[in-house]
């Protein structure tokens, strides 16, 4: 066994290679598709609701590789960190314990100070440049909350980023908010695991992999998830800034986790108020409501004689073919209730500011129309009319009617079967109510 002087960094590295190359292996790869299926239904939304989503998109990142243990030796001034040859205490042992918590600086933390404080943890050998940062004054320049900094890594193996991201929520924190958790659903292209840590912290470690010109981009991100209120975001990526694939992986390696869990973080939170509503802005726009309401609701609202065929789709997005004798055709049904929306850099603007050129009805309700226009011009001989509305209580609902059976192309007949006035009548029906109603 190695001294502690004596590290084997590179076997570390091709361990977290292997573990990475293996998760990713054992994930299915999404069938083409579903992936054009999965992005067009994205799209559709922006277009009524664009850049919603927009900041919460940059909090996804990175490792499935949470097994291998790594933990902070103190080594002097500095604290830098070292590759543990011992596994640390788990939630489950007698002897763990919380760190004592570190006393906060006397004044906000300055930018040239994050700066610092990041290249002291970073290994002595590695070549740091293109510093970045943000005190706990937000800079209008950077994208990001709370005491940030960035440097570019370069070691023996290439290039990366690493950078350190620490933000303080109101307390106490629900630490059982969505944007904290692991994604509820698979994702071929991430993996994520969240223990439990002593004093009731959590450590999420979730690693996510796209790919650039035919390079694997791997993103691997550990947030250290505190019952006071801090949050405390390690990331490391295989790309530069240019967003070009520089290295197998992220450098760094298995050091990470003990980047995020590095008491040092929790005293640079003097002057920080971190936004609530960035850790899930989808609560705080709108409520979905579920499928199988939307398609029980539009069941006895089509003219007679259709029925709903091959139904299908998600919460707040409903699917289904119907077939009046001329060609079966695909109609799609949107339902959101926006009354929970709450104005934040977040959540970008309200969907009431979609409807500015909308018609409006005697109780007040926007009304948008579409009559038989190409879905989108790459989907040549697709047409659809759509009615999108917006009542007074912010329900949106949006009906479509195409002439064919897929949005991309399979074209059935000249025009979709549904009117305007179809779509209208089952837009405005007041059988629709919010999912909490």
């Amino acid at each position: 066994m190695p001294s502690e002087d004596e590290t084997p960094f590179s076997d570390f590295s091709d361990e977290l290679s292997d573990a990475l190359r293996a998760a990713a292996a054992a994930c299915p790869v999404p069938q083409p598709e579903q992936l054009a299926t999965g992005a067009h239904r994205r799209g559709r939304r922006k277009k009524l609701h664009r850049a919603v989503l927009a900041s919460a998109a940059a909090v996804a990142v990175v490792a499935g590789t949470g097994v291998l243990a790594t933990q902070l030796r103190p080594t002097g001034p500095g604290h830098r960190l070292v590759a543990a040859t011992s596994p640390s205490p788990g939630p489950s042992d007698p002897a763990a314990s919380p760190p004592p918590t570190p006393a906060k600086l006397a004044d906000p933390v300055t930018a040239a100070q994050m700066l610092d404080l990041l290249k002291q943890q970073l290994p002595r050998d590695a070549k740091l440049s293109d510093g970045t940062a943000q005190g706990a004054v937000h800079d209008p320049q950077l994208k990001v909350d709370g005491p940030f900094a960035q440097y570019t890594v370069t070691d023996g193996q290439g290039s990366g980023l690493i950078s350190i991201n620490v933000r303080a929520y109101p307390s106490p924190l629900d630490l059982g908010v969505k944007g904290l958790k692991c994604p509820e659903k698979p994702v071929p292209t991430l993996t994520c695991e969240r223990t439990t840590m002593p004093g009731g912290a959590y450590l999420r470690d979730m690693t996510t992999s796209s790919q650039l010109n035919g390079h694997t981009a791997i993103d691997w991100e550990v947030q250290l998830q505190q019952p006071d209120g801090v949050v405390v975001t390690a990331a490391a990526h295989n790309t530069g800034r240019d967003m070009v694939v520089t290295r197998p992986e992220p450098p760094l390696g298995l050091l990470l986790p003990g980047l995020a869990k590095n008491p040092l973080w929790l005293t640079v939170t003097t002057g920080v108020h971190s936004d609530p509503i960035a850790l899930d802005p989808a609560a705080h726009l709108w409520l979905p409501l579920p499928l199988q309401q939307i398609l029980q609701t539009t069941a006895p609202l089509l003219p007679a004689g259709l029925t709903e065929l091959q139904a299908g789709g998600e919460d707040s997005f409903a699917t289904f073919q119907v077939d009046d004798g001329h060609g079966r055709s695909l109609v799609r049904v949107n339902v959101e209730d926006w009354s929970v929306y709450q104005q934040s850099p977040y959540t970008g603007g309200d969907i009431a500011n979609q409807f500015t050129d909308a018609t409006t009805q005697p109780d007040g309700t926007k009304v948008l129309t579409t009559d038989q226009q190409p879905e989108f011009s790459g989907y040549p001989g697709v047409i659809h009319s759509e009615v999108s509305v917006l009542r007074p209580d912010h329900l949106l609902v949006r009906v479509e009617s195409f002439n064919s059976t897929d949005y991309k192309g399979s074209v059935t007949r000249a025009e979709p079967t549904l009117t305007v006035n179809q779509l209208k009548a089952i837009a405005l029906s007041p059988n629709w109510h919010g999912p909490a109603k």
